[in-house]
């Protein structure tokens, strides 16, 4: 999986993404909601991931403009056949939240801790 910042996004950066993601390289879009793209550089990236800015997440619930942008997000993600990954869940009450917008991935303390590749692989297969 490639990730490209929305910051990033220009016609030159789309068309090298797209050869990418023409090979079988899997796009997302890192720190969605917080660049200057609009939905036509979204649409011709073609993204498969939108990651949804931790900024975002973190004022989930106070209610703020920020905060509402989320169904947005998800929205925008289903126009353009992408999936929605929300960064920055510090509790688990983000995640319930979250999971109501209809966002299926997240990132985040609530979910894991960083940890080296033994402990990696004793989590990983505590869910099998």
């Amino acid at each position: 999986c490639i990730e490209v910042t929305e910051h990033s996004l220009s016609s030159e950066l789309i068309g090298d993404v797209q050869q990418l993601k023409s090979q079988g390289f899997l796009i997302a879009v890192d720190d969605f909601g917080t660049g200057y793209s609009n939905l036509k550089s979204v649409t011709q990236l073609s993204p498969d991931l939108l990651k949804i800015d931790g900024s975002f997440v973190y004022e989930l619930e106070g209610d703020t403009v920020r905060s509402n942008l989320i169904p947005e997000i998800v929205r925008i993600a289903i126009a353009v056949n992408a999936q929605t990954v929300a960064e920055g869940i510090e509790k688990m009450e983000q995640v319930e939240l979250l999971r109501a917008e209809g966002v299926r991935y997240g990132q985040g303390y609530a979910l894991g801790r960083p940890m080296d590749v033994a402990a990696f692989v004793v989590f990983m297969t505590s869910f099998q």
